[in-house]
């Protein structure tokens, strides 16, 4: 098991809903350039694309990046002032846009699940931050030391504000700014019923702790597709 200090990794965390009348080529978007036009920047290491098995949002992508520095170095934002035709295209067909570039603070267990639980927390008191970070720590890290929980990776993303605020002329295509939270929670599993069940055994850990904050879209997600630097 490993802490993401010696892991050397950080998250860009993106969730969404998209057009209906368009689902297919976002898709085919994705998959064919917007992911490999990414992982050509450097710095970025692979990327991964769930959909929610209900509820909203409905997508969920995120990659490893080597730092969060990566996310307003000068080649990636070259890439986001000079989004490509097609991404013109598709940028506007998002909506319920959150966007983070997240620190990876907690990393216990190994690999990828192709389900996962994942939860947003938002709107934490300043006065309350240190504490309920640290409780929110210690939780998700024992979620994976549980053999019955089927939980073999589990992470906390805290978002890097400063970096995730940055307004680009790739995201003013989606109209307005991407919404923000401060950290998200998520747990890698081998199968949907098992993320289900992680994700009712997280709210249960980290409800009571939450005080002002507010837990939300907590979901289980289904792997669509990966992809690496290595192909």
């Amino acid at each position: 098991m490993q802490d993401s200090e010696s892991h050397g990794l950080d998250i860009l965390a993106v969730w969404n809903d998209v057009d209906p009348t368009h689902e297919m080529e976002y898709h085919r978007w994705y998959w064919e350039q917007h992911l490999p036009e990414r992982l050509s920047v450097p710095g970025f290491l692979s990327a991964y694309r769930y959909q929610a098995v209900a509820g909203s949002p409905k997508f969920f992508t995120w990659y490893f990046v080597r730092d969060v520095e990566v996310l307003r170095s000068p080649r990636y934002l070259e890439r986001l002032a000079n989004p490509t035709e097609w991404t013109q295209r598709v940028m506007p067909w998002f909506r319920n846009m959150t966007r983070c570039a997240c620190r990876l603070t907690v990393n216990v267990g190994r690999g990828i699940g192709g389900a996962m639980a994942a939860a947003r927390i938002s709107g934490i008191d300043e006065r309350d931050r240190t504490s309920l970070i640290s409780a929110v720590r210690k939780a998700a890290g024992q979620l994976v030391l549980v053999e019955e929980t089927g939980v073999t990776r589990a992470q906390l993303w805290e978002t890097d504000r400063e970096v995730s605020a940055q307004r680009t002329p790739e995201q003013a295509l989606r109209g307005g700014a991407d919404r923000l939270i401060d950290c998200a929670i998520v747990l890698h599993c081998p199968s949907i019923e098992l993320a289900q069940a992680a994700a009712s055994r997280l709210q249960a850990a980290i409800s009571p702790m939450l005080g002002s904050a507010v837990l939300e879209g907590l979901q289980a997600y289904a792997l669509l597709h990966c992809l690496s630097v290595a192909g």
